[in-house]
């Protein structure tokens, strides 16, 4: 069992959504063990819309609280990094009371006994977005219970999420879709997944064309090996914003960095040929400014000779047919 710890793609500034969250899970927690928190969770067999919010802030004890955290807390962030604080914290509620009004409308139906309380339906549905909008964002894990050591592992939300909400959904068909926490989890993220589509389809959002859909429709796998080659990108060019030393940068230094940055992403991304293809298009924009440009590139792919090699290969080919 992976427990998710932390993510790289996080909001630029304090999480205050994920963490209002967070908090008012903690706050909460003691009001199970009072009769108040006891009329809060979510019963079956009546119709009580508070208790479609109050139930997503009530847990059954400390190892079912934390855990809830953890994976709040890791994909509370990304979704958070996509909407800003405000918009997160409406959709969070959203979810929460969509999948908790659903819940509790069929067993009202059905005259089902019982109830059900936590965040873990919501938080599914974030972990749904995630892997909607950031697939091949990485998750950093520990693997418990089967494991004589604890170490940290590094996986794409694609490959977490799916898991996750895969392994739920084999659960609910193996079960005869008999109520429980696995169909709970499974309704949540079919939550969050309309949710995170609809959002895309309206243009409401902006995932930098390294949303799910995207990628599929251009036959970009989220693969380990795809997330390699992006922390190699990171590591041979790292953003010019995060330099503290930017203002002492030629504005000229600073153009010819950011456009040869442009050249890494498409060769990490499309492959030689395509970095080539940008590469030419945006000397062509501005041949004099930008002639530093293949040297620049080069120099940046310096640490990985096989991309480096495969882009000059492009590049001669090109020239030698006259389209550059």
């Amino acid at each position: 069992m992976f427990l998710p710890l932390s993510t790289e793609l996080a909001p630029e500034r304090w999480p205050i959504g994920t963490l209002t969250l967070v908090l008012l899970n903690l706050v909460a927690a003691p009001l199970i063990l009072t009769d108040l928190g006891r009329e809060l969770v979510l019963v079956y067999g009546e119709l009580a819309p508070w208790q479609w919010v109050t139930s997503a802030f009530l847990h059954g004890g400390p190892a079912h609280l934390g855990g809830n955290l953890l994976f709040l807390w890791a994909f509370g962030l990304i979704v958070e990094a996509f909407l800003g604080w405000q918009r997160f914290l409406a959709i969070y509620l959203a979810i929460a009371i969509s999948q908790n009004a659903f819940e509790q409308t069929l067993a009202f139906v059905f005259d089902a006994e019982g109830g059900s309380l936590g965040a873990s339906s919501a938080i599914y549905g974030l972990m749904a977005m995630a892997v909607l909008w950031a697939p091949l964002s990485e998750i950093r894990a520990i693997l418990v219970f089967f494991a004589p050591w604890l170490r940290t592992y590094e996986i794409p939300v694609f490959w977490f999420g799916i898991g996750y909400i895969g392994l739920d959904l084999l659960l609910v068909v193996g079960g005869g879709f008999e109520n429980g926490t696995p169909l709970l989890h499974v309704q949540g993220a079919l939550f969050g997944g309309l949710a995170a589509w609809f959002l895309m389809h309206k243009k409401l959002i902006d995932t930098g064309g390294h949303d799910l859909l995207t990628l599929a429709m251009h036959g970009r796998a989220p693969s380990p090996a795809r997330r390699r080659t992006e922390r190699a990108l990171k590591k041979v060019l790292p953003e010019a914003s995060t330099s503290t030393k930017r203002s002492s940068v030629p504005e000229a230094a600073l153009s010819l960095q950011s456009r040869a940055q442009e050249v890494l992403e498409e060769a990490y991304f499309g492959g030689a040929a395509s970095a080539v293809a940008r590469y030419v298009a945006i000397l062509r924009e501005a041949p004099n400014e930008l002639r530093g440009l293949r040297e620049a590139v080069l120099e940046k792919l310096s640490s990985d000779p096989a991309m480096q090699r495969a882009f000059e290969d492009a590049l001669e080919a090109r020239e030698r047919t006259g389209e550059g």
